[in-house]
């Protein structure tokens, strides 16, 4: 009895957050498709130049923490240890805000260089500077996801990704008609919509745990990096694969090709 209803309660959850992904997918590509619309070629070839940048500096910023703290807060819960469960947290949160804020830090101070000197585009400065904010505020946004996974929370995370990508497709809207729409105000939007998603992941975790400092030993940071390490390799080698192209198109053709190739791929 007690299995069928375990197997009912997983299947529920897997249901929601499915069709919620679904639901939530269907609205990006909305979004996405009036961008294209109002953007050229080489303009959304530098958006996507900035989101791939968003993605991949907060996987390498992750250090695979998000998947740890899935795992090691489920199984404190599971075993009643709730205060195990909480330090868990508190350590995932402050690992998380600084390797982001560091990793944002250096592409900030770095994205004169990088632009001129790796992609020959003067252009991509600005950009790369709006991406440093993304990366922060994905990074965190992420995590909060993961947290709400660990405690069963899958109602908010299907909350939090709808409201994201309404909030991103009503201000796309909103920009497109009220004031001048191109790639920095369609990138900071992007970048920004994160915000949502950590207010609603607050409230949602606030009932449960404390957003305070973290003030643990050194040997439950070991423990974590223990568990995460070789996730955290296969996290690299995927999105090293997977973005590289971007980058690559980049380096060796120019944006407008990058622009070609993600309306292709979208």
């Amino acid at each position: 009895m007690l299995k069928d209803l375990l197997k009912l309660k997983l299947t529920k959850n897997i249901l929601l957050v499915s069709s919620g992904n679904i639901f939530a997918a269907g609205l990006g590509f909305i979004t996405l498709l009036i961008i294209t619309h109002y953007l050229s070629v080489e303009k959304f070839g530098f958006f996507n130049i900035g989101i791939t940048t968003i993605f991949v500096v907060s996987i390498i910023a992750d250090m695979g923490v998000d998947i740890s703290v899935i795992k090691f807060i489920s199984s404190s819960l599971g075993k009643n240890m709730e205060e195990e469960a909480k330090k868990f947290f508190h350590l995932g949160l402050f690992i998380k805000v600084i390797t982001s804020l560091f990793a944002a830090f250096v592409l900030f101070l770095t994205a004169d260089m990088v632009a001129i000197f790796f992609f020959n585009e003067r252009s991509l400065s600005i950009i790369l500077k709006i991406s440093a904010i993304g990366i922060v505020l994905r990074s965190i946004y992420m995590y909060i996801k993961s947290v709400l996974y660990a405690y069963e929370f899958f109602k908010a995370s299907v909350i939090q990704q709808l409201f994201i990508d309404i909030f991103k497709l009503l201000l796309v809207i909103v920009s497109v008609y009220a004031l001048t729409f191109g790639t920095e105000l369609a990138l900071g939007i992007f970048a920004l919509s994160p915000i949502i998603g950590i207010f609603i992941g607050y409230l949602y975790l606030s009932r449960v745990v404390s957003f305070s400092l973290w003030k643990g030993q050194f040997t439950e940071i070991k423990e974590l990096f223990s568990y995460s390490k070789w996730i955290y390799l296969g996290s690299i080698c995927d999105a090293m694969f997977y973005y590289s192209a971007i980058y690559l198109l980049t380096f060796m053709l120019s944006s407008e090709a990058v622009g070609v190739y993600s309306l292709a791929m979208n």
